[in-house]
C-alpha cells in the first residue's frame, strides 16, 4: 500500500460484505458477477496513470508474443518460435502455507520446456516487494502466465495482458471450500484465464502436483499458440 494514494473500483468494495474468501459462506454469492468489462477498464485507467504507452495498455497476449518474435529479429511470415514468459511471484504472502519460493517448481517447469521447438518459455522468478511498483507492473505486462499464492500479493496480476493466465495457490486448510482469497474479484477478471490449486495438497503430493502445474501451463501456452 502507498503512504499517500487512493484507488477505487467504483463498486463499493472488491468483495462486497463478505470476508475475502476465508469462510465457506463467502462462496454462496458473487459481488462482481458481470463486471469483467468494468474491471478491464479499471486496469487500463491505472496503467495510464502510471504513464504506460497506449500500445502497451491495450496489448494482448497474442500481440505480446508477436512482438517478442519481431524483437528477436524473426520474420512474421516464417515459422520462427514465439516467446512466452512465465512469472513466478515468490514469497508473496506472510502466511506460512502460502509463503512459497517455488524453487522446485521453477526448476521443474524449466526442465519441462527444454527442447520445445514450437515456442520458447522464459521462466522468471521475482519477489515483487523488492522492486518498485512500476517495475512490478512492467514485468507483469510482459507475462503470459503468472503463478502466485493468493492474497494481497496477487493483486499485481490485474495488470496481466488480456488473454493471459493466472494460476493461484490457496490454503485450503481443513475446508476445501475456503481459502481462495479475493476469488470474487480475481475470478471475475474476464480478460484473464484464472485457475486455482490447493497448496497443501500440492506440497503433500509434490510429484503429482508438479505434473498438474506443468500440464496446466502447457495447456495454456498451447491455447495461446493457436493463433500462430
Amino acid at each position: 500500500c502507498a503512504k499517500d494514494g487512493v484507488a477505487g473500483l467504483g463498486v463499493l468494495t472488491d468483495h462486497g460484505t463478505k470476508r475475502h474468501g476465508w469462510l465457506a459462506e463467502d462462496y454462496n454469492q458473487m459481488h462482481n458477477h458481470g463486471r469483467g468489462g468494468l474491471l478491464l477498464q479499471f486496469r487500463h485507467y491505472m496503467l495510464r496513470k502510471f504513464a504506460f504507452e497506449e500500445s502497451v495498455v491495450s496489448r494482448t497476449v497474442s500481440q505480446l508474443a508477436r512482438q517478442s518474435r519481431d524483437d528477436d529479429g524473426g520474420d512474421a511470415s516464417a515459422a520462427a518460435p514465439v516467446k512466452f514468459q512465465v512469472l513466478f511471484s515468490q514469497n508473496s504472502s506472510s502466511q506460512k502455507e502460502r509463503r512459497r519460493s517455488w524453487i522446485n517448481e521453477i526448476r521443474e517447469v524449466n526442465n519441462a520446456f527444454l527442447g520445445e521447438k514450437r515456442f520458447e518459455v522464459v521462466v522468471k522468478p521475482v519477489e515483487l516487494p523488492n522492486i518498485s511498483v512500476h517495475e512490478q507492473i512492467d514485468m507483469t505486462l510482459q507475462s503470459t502466465v503468472f503463478v502466485t499464492a493468493c492474497g494481497g500479493g496477487a493483486v499485481t496480476a490485474m495488470f496481466l495482458p488480456p488473454g493471459a493466465t493466472l494460476i493461484l495457490f490457496y490454503d485450503e486448510g481443513e475446508k476445501a471450500d475456503a481459502g481462495r482469497l479475493d476469488w470474487d474479484y480475481l475470478n471475475n477478471l474476464g480478460y484473464l484465464r484464472v485457475h486455482w490449486l490447493p497448496v497443501r495438497h500440492f506440497v503433500k503430493y509434490r510429484k503429482e502436483g508438479n505434473d498438474v502445474l506443468i500440464g496446466l501451463i502447457k495447456r495454456e501456452l498451447d491455447f495461446n499458440l493457436r493463433e500462430f
